[in-house]
């Protein structure tokens, strides 16, 4: 287990495009929230702070049997900043000595074991203030942010996501190609894509709406062997 790092999922937002919680759509036997809680678990992180917002009942529901920590923010249409703010808050309610945050988002299935050791290997040997994702557009999450800044994730002021600050950081963090880890999912279309990326198969009507085919339900959707 890393010690001193504590992980929050993101999972607030509205999923318009979608057209239905992303961290709810069927993957691999569960979700796709399961699928990054199981990565973080693998990793040998503690359980991590999940934020909800626009879904919280579906996901509350959802989460009944898991060992992760729910924590509503009610603000979280005025923007990630805010769920950032809510998840760091819960997670050092319960160790006020973290050294470090990871910050990761309810819609990228394709993060791993393996790419979250990546960053919690360079976190721990590199001693960077921040070990983040790179994008075309520049550093994201998944990214651990050090302790120094915390207060700077906790800003009231700070309605954007992660990017900004490490775009303001640029000196003091460490940029790592994630490969599929780094692939997200806003539309039926990217979810459709991801699916096939993993082996696993199609579901008619896949991430077109509640009422879709296979939308709801964990059964029936395995790995392809």
């Amino acid at each position: 287990m890393a010690p001193g790092i504590a992980s929050i999922v993101l999972a607030a937002g509205e999923s318009r495009r979608m057209g239905r919680p992303k961290a709810l759509l069927p993957w691999s036997g569960g979700t796709v929230l399961d699928a990054i809680l199981h990565a973080v678990e693998e990793a040998g992180l503690p359980p991590p702070v999940v934020v909800t917002g626009a879904h919280h009942r579906e996901l509350s529901e959802n989460l009944r049997n898991s060992s992760a920590r729910i924590r509503e923010n009610p603000d979280w249409a005025s923007g990630m900043g805010s769920s950032i703010r809510c998840g760091l808050e819960a997670a050092l309610e319960t160790r006020p000595d973290l050294e470090g945050l990871l910050v990761l988002l309810a819609d990228q299935p394709l993060v791993s074991k393996t790419y979250l050791l990546r960053l919690l290997s360079n976190f721990q040997s590199n001693e960077p203030g921040i070990v983040a994702t790179r994008y075309p557009e520049g550093g994201g999450v998944p990214a651990i942010f050090r302790r120094s800044f915390f207060e700077a994730l906790r800003s009231p002021g700070r309605s954007g996501g992660a990017s900004s600050l490490i775009r303001s950081a640029a000196s003091e963090t460490l940029l790592l190609e994630p490969g599929l880890a780094g692939r997200d999912m806003d539309t039926p279309e990217k979810y459709r894509e991801l699916r096939k990326i993993a082996g696993l198969p199609e579901i008619p009507g896949a991430g077109k709406g509640a009422d879709a085919p296979g939308a709801a339900g964990k059964p029936g959707d395995s790995r392809i062997k």
